[in-house]
């Protein structure tokens, strides 16, 4: 007999949980303690090409409120435009488990998939002028490279973090239980906690490298770089 649930868990920039999931299958076993079994980890990786927006002007864009992280720092909007590119993490689990119908069972985590994504919009004025708005896309894009990178490190982070606490669960050696819905959700807020810090961290990481593209230095070099005309 097997049985099939599942739930999905998503982490936005904020690491708001908006849903969870997870799939159980049942296998006949008898054991006094529960075998190791192998749990298989799977990072992935959803980058989608930056989107240019040039449909608002300055004054659209400073008042805006966008769903989504904002990558730049908004007083560059004067000069360049600003980029929204947050990093969403979503995690799926599989559970499986062994033993007879009526009694015991062992369970552990089968599958644990996390999936880095992001979908960067680029927005620039063009009113500003060729100048600008080339130097706008340019260190636009440097923000969207931010979360490539960001996303690059922390795969194999997090692919480390979960490897590490599959292996400790599965080292627990628990005995069977007649509670197998208890102890996959036990197992669940383990593994969950642990995605959870890991994408804390994460964040962090992505606010330091996006606060140091729009640098002061940035700032002046960009306003300095465009021929200014005066006719007052």
């Amino acid at each position: 007999m097997s049985e099939i649930l599942t739930t999905n868990l998503r982490y936005c920039l904020t690491a708001v949980p908006t849903s969870v999931a997870f799939a159980l299958a049942c296998v006949v076993a008898n054991a006094e303690t529960c075998p190791v079994n192998h749990t298989e980890i799977r990072v992935s990786q959803k980058i989608m090409p930056a989107r240019v927006d040039e449909t608002k002007d300055q004054s659209q864009l400073t008042k805006m409120h966008f769903n989504d992280a904002i990558a730049s720092d908004r007083r560059f909007i004067e000069l360049t435009g600003l980029t929204v590119a947050g990093i969403t993490v979503d995690q799926e689990m599989r559970f499986a488990s062994s033993g007879p119908e009526d009694g015991p069972s062992c369970v552990w985590p089968s599958v644990v998939t996390v999936t880095l994504s992001t979908e960067p919009v680029i927005y620039v004025v063009s009113t500003h002028g060729q100048c600008l708005l080339r130097l706008g896309i340019e260190h636009e894009e440097r923000h969207v490279d931010v979360n490539k990178t960001i996303i690059g490190d922390y795969s194999a982070i997090f692919r480390r973090q979960l490897a590490g606490m599959a292996e400790a669960i599965a080292n627990e050696h628990s005995p069977p239980t007649r509670d197998p819905a208890a102890l996959r959700s036990r197992m669940e807020e383990k593994l969950t906690a642990m995605i959870s810090v890991t994408a804390d961290t994460m964040y962090g990481a992505w606010r330091t490298a996006q606060h140091a593209v729009d640098s002061p230095q940035e700032y002046k070099r960009i306003s300095e770089a465009c021929p200014q005309v005066n006719l007052e």
